[in-house]
């Protein structure tokens, strides 16, 4: 999260509340992740015909392997970032081999969140529910987790929080950068008057701003201490 300058800070627990009920909403309403949902429950009913144990043992293994090259790709993003500012007779064609590394890394969390979705439905113990009524209900279950296993969710789906306080109306606004084009993406048929041809989905935004009026704010005397209160992502 990047803080803003200024001698306000904002509640922890109210403005970490605001910003889990917001991503829930999101994906509630995603037509991606819905497909992806869809998708997993389909084809994950069709391999548990075989071997249940064996696709699970094989998909944690996939994860494994993705988070960690997620993070190897990273860790070469900020040291890249690094040797811009210093190099900068080579800043160009540092910022373009940058550019690709962030490519990689938005395909590579793109596959990681439709394995971990195949994991969460080959681990339930209810498969065959309606595949809407699952989505809904894995979403209800994600609005009442515990507060300590929230911010791994959080993380999942959004990049960056910075946050600003606009000293005129004395309200903090929280810019949320999402990983995925999630907010506001829909779908639309192919043929109107034939629906059984199918629709295609397209993208919605990267970001998502929220307001905090001043119940969720209170007088600091110090930058410091504003910051170590607000939620890390």
């Amino acid at each position: 999260m990047e803080y803003c300058e200024n001698n306000v800070s904002m509640e922890s627990g109210p403005t970490e509340e605001t910003i889990w009920t917001t991503l829930i909403e999101v994906l509630r309403l995603s037509h991606q992740e819905r497909e992806i949902f869809k998708k997993s429950v389909l084809g994950v009913q069709k391999k548990l015909q075989n071997n249940r144990n064996s696709e699970i043992k094989k998909l944690k293994v996939q994860i494994g392997n993705t988070k960690e090259t997620i993070s190897l790709i990273e860790e070469r993003i900020e040291e890249k970032e690094v040797e811009k500012i210093s190099s900068r007779g080579k800043a160009k064609s540092i910022q373009s081999f940058i550019d690709k590394l962030h490519k990689e890394l938005d395909k590579l969390s793109n596959e990681l969140l439709g394995m971990e979705n195949d994991l969460i439905t080959l681990e339930s113990d209810n498969l065959w529910i309606h595949w809407i009524q699952d989505y809904q209900n894995n979403m209800n279950k994600l609005l009442t987790l515990d507060p300590n296993h929230r911010i791994e969710v959080i993380r999942k789906y959004i990049k960056s929080i910075k946050v600003y306080f606009d000293s005129e109306t004395r309200k903090h606004r929280l810019d949320l950068k999402f990983k995925l084009p999630l907010i506001g993406d829909g779908f639309k048929w192919k043929d109107s008057l034939k629906k059984k041809h199918g629709y295609r989905l397209f993208k919605g935004q990267h970001e998502k701003v929220l307001y905090l009026d001043s119940k969720q704010m209170r007088k600091t005397r110090s930058d410091k201490k504003s910051k170590e209160e607000l939620i890390v992502v």
